[in-house]
């Protein structure tokens, strides 16, 4: 995934990269706010997972929805 290639200065290697990314990861990857992916994720539109308070989006649902936005018919 070519933002989180961005945000990782120690690896090449697409295999080291973590599989679930902070909100604030997140927040980079989508250029979006925090309130905003906090939104998406309550509405259900952006997958996570939560353990306790803290959510950790899996980088696989970071592509999903971006994909998800870009098909016809999207809002």
């Amino acid at each position: 995934m070519l933002c989180f290639r961005s945000m990782t200065k120690t690896t090449k290697d697409p295999e080291t990269y973590p599989r679930l990314l902070t909100v604030r990861q997140a927040c980079a990857c989508l250029q979006l706010s925090k309130p905003t992916v906090y939104d998406l994720i309550h509405s259900g539109r952006l997958r996570s997972v939560s353990v306790g308070r803290v959510h950790r989006i899996p980088v696989q649902a970071i592509e999903e929805f971006i994909a998800g936005a870009d098909s016809p018919g999207a809002a």
